[in-house]
């Protein structure tokens, strides 16, 4: 067994970089089924409209971020006043997503929640009948929108400007 050339490395990571770009998100958000389209429906909290409205939205990078990784939520409320949580992990080097979650109060009293894991790159998504029920937990198919659509929030949330201070993500 050869090693790859460094091009071939290079070239490798340049496909990852260009697989996950922001056209791509677009797309994959875009593709959701409806099932999860208005959980996965919060770039309007990130909007600097929003996030300028401390009531409605507020973003904030963590103090357990590492000088390995960056970590930063989003609490907001929808346009009908229902709890919005997004986090999400990142390589502080590369930029590259680890991890990511989303949690979304429903008008009935449930909640929805997603979670993609870098480590073994799976999407699990969580429903609560109501905030005190165990959550009813599947995975999502890896070649189905969402978990692009999830890791393209993330990326959103990376590049978002949290309490004045921009952040950049390489």
């Amino acid at each position: 067994m050869t090693r790859p050339s460094a091009v071939e490395v290079a070239d490798a990571r340049a496909r990852a970089i260009l697989a996950d770009s922001v056209a791509g998100d677009s797309v994959a958000l875009a593709s959701l089924p409806a099932r999860h389209r208005e959980d996965f429906d919060v770039l309007q909290l990130l909007s600097q409209e929003a996030l300028a409205d401390s009531g409605r939205s507020h973003c904030q990078p963590l103090s357990d971020s590492t000088e390995n990784d960056v970590r930063k939520r989003l609490r907001a409320r929808d346009a009908h006043g229902l709890a919005v949580i997004l986090f999400v992990r990142a390589h502080r080097a590369t930029g590259a997503v680890q991890r990511v979650e989303l949690v979304r109060r429903l008008a009935w009293g449930g909640q929805h929640g997603y979670i993609w894991n870098e480590a073994d790159r799976t999407l699990r998504a969580l429903e609560w009948e109501n905030t005190r029920s165990q959550p009813y937990e599947y995975e999502i198919p890896a070649g189905t929108p969402a978990p692009r659509a999830l890791r393209g929030l993330g990326r959103r949330l990376l590049a978002t400007s949290c309490s004045g201070d921009p952040v950049i993500v390489r």
